[in-house]
């Protein structure tokens, strides 16, 4: 709870068994940047970033609701009309989020957030990249989740933003 603003607010740190592993931190600090740089209604607002006894943390808003993934594990019910709801809004999000040049680069069921009342977010922009140029993390290294990768993005090429609508196809 941020009493100063007086709302709720999630808090991401990184586990202490990582903190020593350079890129996992600089993911994580590249995360806060990219989403910090993304105001959206369908984008996860990350408030602050920072650092406290050598532990970095990123200060989000506090979503409610499930996500994707959970909703699919619990065999809930999901009418067409909710199904094409999420996939609009989470079409509008990386819309925006393709608008400033970010890619995703792993849109999957777990990164993406139904809220109470049916709004979408997009979550987790820790592998994101700014869409010029971008193919792999270093030398070898494709990230993103295999299932939901373009081939594009499996092969290490350089990707674009229909990488992201090939994985939002296939989640959906």
């Amino acid at each position: 709870y941020d009493s100063l603003m007086d709302r709720d607010v999630a808090i991401k740190v990184i586990q202490d068994v990582a903190l020593d592993v350079p890129e996992i931190k600089s993911r994580f600090y590249r995360e806060a940047r990219t989403a910090g740089k993304l105001s959206h209604d369908n984008i996860t607002i990350v408030h602050d970033v920072g650092e406290e006894d050598g532990r970095p943390y990123i200060v989000m808003e506090y979503l409610t609701g499930s996500d994707l993934r959970s909703i699919m594990d619990r065999n809930e019910p999901i009418s067409l009309i909710q199904k094409i709801e999420i996939a609009i809004q989470v079409c509008t999000g990386l819309s925006f989020s393709h608008s400033r040049d970010i890619i995703h680069r792993d849109i999957k069921p777990a990164n993406i957030r139904v809220l109470d009342g049916r709004r979408v977010k997009i979550m987790d922009f820790g592998i994101a990249k700014l869409s010029t140029g971008t193919h792999i993390s270093r030398a070898g290294s494709v990230v993103g989740t295999l299932p939901y990768m373009s081939p594009e993005q499996i092969k290490g090429l350089e990707l674009d933003r229909r990488s992201d609508l090939w994985s939002l196809a296939v989640v959906f």
